[in-house]
């Protein structure tokens, strides 16, 4: 929920109140927002209540038993006591007590379902999902974020669905599906790049953080947590912080830099303290105790693991706390307290034996056989010793069972075949008795028999012969076909390897979309290549107290519009930064002399240009000029919607005598106009249910009826509007759509 001013500055008073008064801070908070309405009252505690509730879960719980005290009288009581029993679920959850989330969770689901909040019905199963995911559960887990997942598709919910992703992805990643893993993370990565989400991004980032130390790469594990570390300060999200130095830690401990990862590890612990997060804390703590141990720092290290452990017993996290039992009995060992080393080891043992974890059972029997050694108790030492060895002879003994099952089985079958061949003897004996008797009649029939199988032996051979002679012809012509496939692929691959970097190339050079967003806060670039490279490109640069934009539709598209775009780039920046040249008009004039000078357009050998619109904004004067050539910019001021067309000279194309071929167009702007820039792509695509044009008129009805919206609402409706009338045609041409409101 975003904390809107009114409830920063209630927050503010709170404090303030707090400091002068002996009342609990519960109603200090209350006093600070009180206003005559008791449902904005109950959203100003669910909105603190939201912020806070990790760093302050009891305080947070309090906050939400206000609020259902406070609807008794209120008028929205379905949605208040919803958004209470939430706020107590989520606060239980920051301290890892999984049954009371549950239940608090549930009861927030039931009536959100029942009041058609399907939001807030995807938040609670959300939050159930997490609950499950924690206690091990992975199926009751993803049973939760796959119903999240299909009510965010019916709601189109993009934030939503990045989240659904993530949640899923880290499921597989749980259950060691590396492959299903990386695929959800990716998808949540590239719908967060979309949106712009920082702090979606700062968590994907983490997540492929966490595949590269599975795979063993560490530096770029560390690189990504770098990128996600400077995120996430930003945005002062210390949870998420404490999970990027732990991974970082993790990298710089395989990577043997056992001091960096001290330290790492140290900065996780001291976050997830202040926060109160316990399993965080548990986690650090247990890092820090293997570390101090290979350190040979033992009475450090078991300190460490005496707090982790009790945490671990508190949450009931049994995976986390089986090893930490084991090296704390390790530890209390070489220090020889047996008593100790046997309790512990007992507990983990057990606990193993459980979960199936036969490592960590064989080990804890190894290590209570050496205490029982110690102690000198001979029986349970060879008890403890015996059930090791036997523990890690269990597979070899399947497979000795498994021996002595195929020798039965091959006994069973040798008697079997005996019996045949007695059977067959038997039956010889009757068979060469009845020849005697029939001597005559099968002389006649072998000899007939021997002139049939003679002709159709010869039959036979002939068709073997000509079958393998058509094989071997087939063979001969497949491996041609093969060969000529292979040099086909190994071309193509070439061809595909060189159209990625051409990519990486036009991406280096064109600025970064959200460069528009620094100088215009409510924009959008909706940018959409054809092919692998675009002949469509935008141009934003400022100089002094002017503004600098463009949206350039180069001839053609794929490699040959790449290389138009790369030039018009340059020439662009050239007239600006070394030419100087001021009005829209000089710099389009000066782009069209000298790409005309650069394609030799004279000898009509070449006749490619650009279709441009070319503005510049003075942010003192609030003054927009334009000029450009061929394709039009939308203007939309107090509802009423204005098209400026320009020169129809094409850049590059006709050889200019000066700069009056293009004019300049100045425009007062105040706050809330619209200016839209675009190539023809869009209105040029075929579709709809007749495949024909999209068309300029049904574009400019869209942009005039939606233009009141958020310029980033604006260009997710632009978008679905274009796949929906293209469907399962191919793209027409690269489409390019700038959107600004001032």
């Amino acid at each position: 929920m975003v904390f809107s001013v009114r409830n920063i500055l209630s927050f503010f008073l709170f404090f303030c109140s707090f400091a002068l008064t002996a009342s609990s801070p519960t109603d200090s908070i209350y006093l600070s927002i009180k206003t005559s309405n008791i449902d904005n009252d109950i959203d100003s505690l669910y909105s603190i209540g939201s912020t806070i509730y990790r760093g302050n879960p009891e305080l947070a719980r309090d906050l939400a038993n206000k609020m259902i005290i406070l609807n008794r009288n209120s008028k929205n009581k379905t949605t208040n006591f919803s958004n209470a029993n939430h706020l107590l679920g989520i606060s239980y959850l920051a301290q890892n007590d999984i049954t009371n989330a549950l239940i608090y969770c549930r009861k927030a689901y039931s009536l959100r379902k029942k009041a058609n909040d399907l939001k807030g019905a995807v938040m609670s199963l959300s939050n159930i999902g997490i609950c499950y995911e924690i206690q091990s559960q992975y199926d009751s887990a993803m049973v939760y974020y796959t119903k999240c997942l299909s009510i965010d598709h019916q709601l189109k919910d993009s934030v939503g669905l990045g989240y659904d992703y993530i949640n899923i992805g880290n499921v597989y990643w749980s259950e060691y599906k590396l492959d299903s893993t990386i695929y959800y993370y990716k998808k949540a990565f590239n719908l967060r790049l979309e949106l712009r989400d920082t702090v979606g991004i700062a968590t994907c980032l983490s997540n492929l953080a966490g595949v590269c130390i599975e795979f063993k790469k560490y530096k770029d594990a560390i690189s990504y947590c770098r990128e996600a570390e400077k995120i996430v300060q930003k945005i002062d999200d210390k949870y998420s912080l404490g999970v990027i130095y732990s991974q970082i830690g993790a990298s710089y401990q395989n990577l043997l830099r056992e001091d960096s990862a001290t330290t790492y590890f140290e900065r996780a612990l001291t976050i997830y303290t202040q926060i109160n997060h316990k399993r965080g804390i548990a986690k650090s703590q247990s890092r820090l105790a293997k570390l101090y141990y290979t350190q040979k720092k033992q009475k450090e290290a078991l300190d460490l693991l005496t707090n982790s452990i009790a945490i671990y017993r508190a949450g009931s996290f049994i995976n986390e706390l089986i090893p930490d039992l084991k090296l704390a009995a390790q530890i209390s060992f070489e220090n020889n307290d047996y008593d100790n080393a046997i309790v512990l080891c007992k507990e983990s043992y057990t606990l193993a034996g459980n979960k199936n974890q036969s490592d960590y059972q064989a080990e804890c029997a190894e290590l209570l056989g050496l205490c029982y050694q110690k102690k000198g108790n001979y029986q349970l030492r060879s008890l403890y010793l015996d059930s090791a060895l036997l523990f890690l002879k269990k597979i070899r003994n399947m497979e000795k069972s498994s021996a002595i099952d195929f020798a039965a089985y091959k006994t069973d079958i040798e008697t079997k075949s005996k019996k045949i061949e007695i059977d067959k003897l038997n039956l010889e004996k009757e068979k060469q008795k009845l020849a005697i008797k029939n001597r005559n009649n099968t002389i006649a029939f072998t000899i007939v028999a021997l002139v049939l199988f003679f002709v159709l032996s010869v039959i036979a051979y002939r068709k073997f012969y000509k079958e393998k002679k058509l094989k071997a012809e087939l063979e001969r012509k497949n491996a041609a076909i093969e060969r000529q496939k292979k040099i086909i692929e190994d071309k193509n691959n070439d061809i595909f390897k060189s159209i990625s970097y051409a990519e990486k190339i036009q991406q280096a050079f064109l600025p970064n979309p959200i460069n528009l967003n620094i100088y215009f806060a409510d924009s959008f670039i909706l940018y959409l290549p054809k092919d692998v490279v675009s002949g469509d490109f935008y141009w934003i640069e400022k100089r002094e107290e002017s503004i600098y934009f463009a949206a350039v539709d180069c001839t053609g598209h794929g490699v040959p519009g790449a290389i138009m775009s790369s030039l018009g780039y340059s020439i662009l920046n050239q007239a600006l930064f070394e030419r100087k040249l001021d009005k829209p008009s000089e710099i389009l004039f000066f782009l069209s002399k000298t790409l005309n000078a650069l394609l030799k357009q004279d000898d009509k050998s070449v006749k490619d240009g650009m279709d441009i619109v070319l503005c510049k904004f003075n942010k003192t004067t609030k003054i927009l000029t334009l000029s450009g050539a061929m394709n039009p910019a939308y203007f939309i001021s107090d509802n009423i919607f204005k098209e400026y067309k320009t020169s129809k000279t094409q850049i590059g194309y006709h050889k200019q005598k000066d700069a009056s071929e293009y004019q300049d167009v100045e425009i007062p702007v105040k706050r809330g106009d619209c200016l839209y820039l675009l190539s023809d792509g869009f209105a040029d695509q075929f579709g709809g249910p007749k495949n024909k044009k999209y068309k300029y008129a049904p574009l400019k009805e869209l942009l005039l009826s939606i233009h009141s919206q958020k310029m980033n609402a604006q260009k997710q409706l632009l978008h679905n509007t274009f796949l929906s009338w293209k469907k399962e045609e191919e793209q027409t041409d690269d489409v390019l759509l700038m959107g600004i409101r001032f």
